[in-house]
């Protein structure tokens, strides 16, 4: 029966070979030994394809329910530095040496409690609904459903960096309030980022990844040390840290500051020791005084100056109006009714602070975009303001009276100053010609040469008027203007290129590899544009992003080299991290090309090709 499914995107299709809705093919899947092998069947029912997710505690695969005949997601708890798998022998989990089976069984515990728990929230709209857990091949399993879109990451990448505050706060309302009933249960996420919440094609948001959600009212249980970089408060860099929803009140206002700003926050270990975050007005962001207090204050470095629960942080957001949890369709504030990205490969060009087409604003619970207050005196509002403009309109046709009489006086003394200017100019002008007449020939030779030579400076100077006129006029790049990548190698194998065309598809499980010999130092990306463009920055995500294993096993770009025909020329120093990078350039370029060159890189476990997954220019 699996046949009749495509691995890759779990569509069924009429035969063998490529998918004609993807265009996976099974013989070209490079499979991990420890991932399941493509095909599996589980609990009787559940058939497994491709893997689409691995961090350190599971991996996630594509998967069908054969007797519901549905797509979903099955997650399977394994946890990398306890376990391992050769999947060409087996696929049981195999312990590693150690004490390290006590251990394996205990997490396994939780992740199927915690598993029970989250069944429990079927139906809540911003959370990834849990559909059945079970044991087999000596770990554990959870079937949730699939959620199709793109990570909020993703989208933030396609639409220029940032979105427009108030959509964001609408877009993250619904996580908010499942997250709420989340907490209360005593489960908290614990690695909320962009990266784990889907934006569907309706634009509705999900969390996902529930790996490291933990029971935080146990008492005397240790929590162990989860994270990511720039979204993780303080407690969660200590294995006994005192975590709660204040934990996840953090990593939610991180997110919204990356969505509202275009920046990632600050590293908290960087900010513990010399805290120079800028709120998003100071970054040039408008935004209401009441929101922004109440970001910021969601990202205070402590615990206890947070907000100590997801609900009071909502309510701060919304500007202290007590709302309904969650309204009829559960969902608390309308949402965006146009798609935020792309389908269809397309690059996305929104203005900096527009909304999507069609009304974002709830249709019950209207709120006013300065001071968040609802409409309950809309009537005394409209008469106020009905009088406001007859009193206007008096005023107005007053001054229009006033204006019109005063034209008339003007114009009437108009008349005789001109007369006797035309007077003053017949006198004057045979004066004029009679000292023009009396000039040398050197004066005239002189004159004229001077002459020449203003006009020379006049058109020079024009010329360049002219040019910096065009050259403010160019236009911000985005990824519509690319019209071709070229690199100059690309790796191919298993019938396969690596292309650069790869770096702008908005997909992190695919990458352009550099395919010259060693290391890549040398080898460069280069984008060429439809016209002149002004390029500011770009953002990259150096290194084999589609899992942290294919990451540390290919070599990184540690520093590139950015130069255009233009004349810039600029290294830059990446870092090694497991995530996207913002690279600003410090000044504008106006090109029609810039090329990417590889200096030196961060060498892989395994081989020698460096690897970057995407670049998006701005």
């Amino acid at each position: 029966m699996g046949l009749n499914f495509c691995m890759g995107c779990m569509n069924e299709k009429p035969s063998s070979g490529a998918c004609p809705y993807c265009g996976f093919q099974d013989e070209n899947y490079l499979i991990s030994p420890r991932h399941l092998p493509l095909g599996t069947i589980l609990n009787g029912k559940y058939l497994v394809g491709r893997a689409i997710g691995e961090g350190g505690f599971g991996i996630t695969y594509i998967g069908r329910d054969l007797d519901l005949n549905m797509k979903l997601a099955i997650k399977e708890y394994y946890p990398n530095q306890l376990v391992t798998r050769e999947n060409s022998r087996s696929n049981q989990v195999v312990m590693m040496t150690g004490k390290k089976d006590v251990v394996f069984q205990d997490e396994k515990g939780k992740f199927l409690e915690e598993a029970r728990c989250l069944a429990r929230f079927w139906g809540l709209p911003g959370i990834v609904a849990v559909k059945d857990y079970f044991q087999e091949n000596g770990t554990a399993y959870i079937a949730m459903e699939f959620v199709e879109g793109q990570t909020l990451e993703q989208v933030l990448s396609r639409q220029g960096g940032r979105m427009n505050p108030d959509w964001v706060l609408r877009l993250m309302d619904p996580i908010m309030a499942s997250l709420e009933k989340v907490h209360q249960s005593g489960l908290i996420h614990r690695d909320i980022s962009p990266d784990n919440i889907m934006v569907e094609p309706d634009n509705r948001c999900k969390l996902i990844d529930f790996g490291a959600a933990r029971d935080f009212t146990a008492e005397g249980r240790e929590l162990s040390v989860i994270l990511r970089p720039q979204y993780a408060p303080w407690e969660q860099y200590g294995g006994r840290g005192r975590q709660g929803p204040w934990t996840d009140v953090y990593a939610l206002c991180a997110t919204i500051y990356r969505a509202v700003t275009g920046r990632k926050p600050d590293n908290i270990m960087s900010r513990v020791e010399n805290d120079q975050l800028k709120s998003p007005s100071e970054l040039g962001i408008p935004m209401p005084d009441y929101q922004e207090a109440a970001l910021m204050k969601g990202l205070a470095l402590f615990a206890q100056d947070r907000f100590q629960t997801v609900g009071e942080l909502r309510v701060a957001l919304m500007g202290g109006q007590n709302r309904q949890v969650v309204d009829s369709a559960g969902y608390g504030l309308a949402q965006p009714s146009g798609n935020i990205y792309p389908f269809n490969g397309a690059q996305a060009q929104p203005s900096e602070d527009t909304y999507p087409a069609g009304n974002i604003q709830p249709a019950a619970d209207r709120f006013s975009a300065e001071r968040g207050q609802p409409e309950t005196s809309s009537k005394s509002a409209r008469k106020v303001w009905l009088g406001a403009g007859a009193v206007f309109l008096l005023l107005l046709g007053v001054c229009v009276g006033i204006g019109v009489i005063s034209v008339i006086f003007y114009l009437s003394s108009r008349t005789d100053e001109e007369a006797r200017s035309e007077t003053t100019i017949a006198v004057r002008q045979p004066v004029t010609e009679l000292v023009e007449s009396e000039t040398s020939e050197s004066a005239d030779t002189q004159e004229d040469s001077t002459t020449e030579s203003n006009e020379d400076t006049t058109a020079e100077s024009n010329e360049e008027t002219s040019t910096e006129a065009e050259s403010i006029s160019a236009p911000n790049v985005t990824m519509n203007d690319v019209v071709l990548v070229v690199a100059t190698s690309s790796l191919s194998e298993y019938n396969m290129t690596h292309g650069p065309e790869r770096l702008i598809d908005g997909d992190l499980k695919t990458a352009w590899v550099e395919g010259a010999d060693g290391q890549g130092q040398g080898e460069s990306v280069s984008f060429l544009f439809e016209g002149t463009c002004q390029v500011t920055g770009f953002c990259i995500n150096a290194g084999y992003q589609k899992s942290m294993d294919l990451y540390q096993k290919n070599s990184r770009p540690a520093v590139l080299r950015v130069s255009s025909p233009s004349g810039f020329n600029e290294t830059y120093l990446l870092a090694d991290v497991f995530a996207m990078q913002e690279i600003s350039l410090g000044e504008a370029i106006l090109t029609d090309q810039i090329t990417f060159t590889i200096e030196s890189v961060y060498p892989g476990g395994k081989y020698e090709d460096t690897v970057i997954s995407e670049i998006t220019l701005y």
